[in-house]
């Protein structure tokens, strides 16, 4: 009998052995597969890691090229603008000096034709149009350059658009990197959209000058409309005793090159046109 009971007590020791052996073995399948898992989740969270760095290397150099081209941009309208500057100065010694050239070759033709005058003298309305014409080619200039810093301003506005966007689509990606990590990246972009900011204040300050000199321009050209039509003397620019000596040229106004060289007596140049001084004897 003892020794059935101690068959019977190995029997059962071992079958419990066997139960535990077996769970055992079914607890490492499980943690081997969960280990799998973690191991294939790791890599694919290297992958992507991976990505989004190179991706931030990417934008990091778009924000270099689109710093490099406002820089241009801004060189270029502040160059625009010193033209449009010195324009306006040389544009205002030339008026003077034009007056002054006008006396003189009326002195001259006094002492040439011993105080003879010719017949055909130009009229206040000729010499009304002439100027109207002049500043209506000014105007032209002025809003041809202003309609290309639109288109400037325009692209700027699209390209600054596209990068908040990109910028906008990154810190969704990046939401899960360490606070420091995301901290130096928004720093950078945020003074890069600064500078972005900064020039395109500088275009609109620039865009506002030029839209205050085309209303300076047709302003001064409705005047002189209005004056010609009242029959008043209109005012070229010459003082009351240089009135007599304007009567003696006639001014013509025709599109050149700058680069043209004319066989009048006077040409005075100023960019893309000039003003010729017909002398008109009294053998004509």
């Amino acid at each position: 009998m003892a020794v059935r009971l101690e068959t019977k007590e190995l029997i059962q020791e071992a079958d419990e052995l066997t139960k535990r052996n077996a769970q055992l073995r079914c607890q490492i399948l499980e943690k081997q597969k969960k280990i799998s898992s973690l191991e294939i989740e790791s890599a694919t969270l290297s992958q992507t890691l991976e990505l989004l760095h190179k991706e931030f290397d990417t934008l990091q150099e778009k924000v270099k090229e689109e710093r490099i081209y406002y820089e241009k941009v801004a060189k270029e309208m502040n160059s625009n603008l010193q033209g449009q500057q010195d324009w306006i100065n040389s544009h205002k010694l030339e008026k003077t000096s034009s007056a002054i050239s006008v006396k003189d070759i009326g002195e001259k033709l006094l002492d040439h034709s011993g105080g003879s005058l010719s017949s055909e003298l130009p009229s206040a309305e000729e010499m009304t149009r002439a100027k109207q014409g002049l500043e209506l080619i000014q105007v032209d200039s002025a809003s041809a350059k202003l309609d290309e810093l639109k288109a400037k301003t325009s692209e700027v506005s699209l390209n600054t658009v596209e990068l908040k966007q990109r910028i906008a689509q990154f810190q969704l990606k990046t939401e899960g990197f360490p606070c420091e990590i995301k901290t130096a990246e928004t720093k950078i972009l945020e003074e890069e959209h600064q500078a972005l900011l900064t020039d395109k204040g500088g275009e609109l300050e620039y865009l506002q000058s030029l839209q205050e000199r085309i209303g300076l321009f047709l302003s001064s050209d409705l005047d002189l409309s209005s004056r010609l039509s009242s029959g008043a003397k209109p005012d070229v620019g010459l003082e009351e005793d240089e009135w007599v000596w304007a009567g003696l040229a006639k001014a013509q106004i025709w599109p050149v090159p700058p680069s043209s060289v004319t066989s009048s007596p006077i040409a005075i140049c100023n960019g893309s046109f000039k003003i010729r001084i017909l002398i008109v004897s009294s053998n004509d």
